[in-house]
């Protein structure tokens, strides 16, 4: 009938590590603590790079780089979230001016958005507004919502789809195939890309290569809908292979390019070809 209580330090330093982030956020987005860098996705047709994904990085000047799975899941717990989405957009369509000036081609920057950014916040007018504030297209930037968060949203939100849409706003489903309704969100949305999971490429061959043929079989069914696919988590050449061989319109992974700050894009940290306009308009305009 006794009770025993077991300590352990490490749920103190779990604590302590969350209430640094949670007290540090504000003053973190207020002198640019955390950056934007960027990984390139790659056209698999040709090999060159065609968007780029902006991630966030934050360098603390107590903690060095925090990286994002220790301090997302914190913003989520503390309803966070929205305050980093609306940063990340504003500083990424801002540097799409800074990037139209270093003189090379400029390529379609995705944003990703979690169900939280819509909920607390009008995200068609923020988006519109800041388009509008920097004077950027709306072609330069897309919007990347997980197809978790997809699944849990109501009706207002399909509205809110369908109005960055008519913007001229891309919106791309993100870990597409990692949930249980994948094909309930295709039947329900209208979307520009699909996403695959990249657990889908790190167990290719377990089950005697079932993932091959779902691959090859969301791929197939994504361009009858008139839906590009792209494919994340690329590591190796025979990732890359077959990926071309199904037809995967895009991929992205550490076989191209770890995410890199924009100084880098502007130097020579960015080696890959990248695509011309007039290039990305001949792809993008079989769909």
């Amino acid at each position: 009938r006794q009770r025993y209580v077991v300590y352990s330090p490490n749920i103190d330093d779990e604590y302590w590590n969350q209430r640094y982030l949670r007290d540090k956020f504000s003053e973190a987005i207020e002198k640019k603590w955390i950056n934007v860098f960027y990984q390139p996705i790659i056209r698999a047709d040709s090999g060159k790079i065609c968007n780029f994904e902006a991630l966030a990085r934050w360098i603390d000047p107590v903690k060095g780089m925090i990286a994002p799975d220790m301090f997302i899941p914190v913003l989520e717990k503390y309803h966070l979230i929205p305050q980093l989405g609306a940063y990340m957009l504003e500083q990424v369509i801002q540097q799409v001016n800074i990037r139209a000036a270093s003189g090379i081609p400029l390529e379609p920057v995705s944003v990703n958005l979690s169900v939280l950014d819509f909920e607390a916040n009008d995200m068609v007018s923020l988006i519109v507004n800041l388009l509008k504030k920097y004077d950027v297209a709306a072609k330069w930037i897309v919007v990347e919502i997980t197809e978790r968060d997809i699944a849990q949203t109501v009706s207002v939100f399909k509205q809110q789809i369908k109005a960055l849409r008519r913007h001229g706003i891309q919106v791309w489903v993100d870990d597409f195939g990692s949930g249980y309704s994948a094909l309930n969100v295709l039947n329900q949305y209208e979307f520009d890309l699909l996403k695959l999971d990249m657990q889908f490429l790190r167990q290719l061959d377990e089950n005697r290569g079932a993932n091959r043929v779902i691959i090859k079989s969301i791929v197939c069914a994504a361009h009858e809908l008139g839906i590009r696919t792209l494919t994340e988590g690329v590591e190796t050449e025979a990732h890359h292979r077959f990926l071309k061989e199904v037809g995967c319109d895009k991929e992205q992974g550490y076989y191209f390019s770890k995410p890199r700050p924009m100084e880098e894009l502007l130097g020579e940290g960015m080696r890959l070809p990248r695509e011309t306009e007039e290039e990305a308009h001949r792809y993008e305009s079989r769909f």
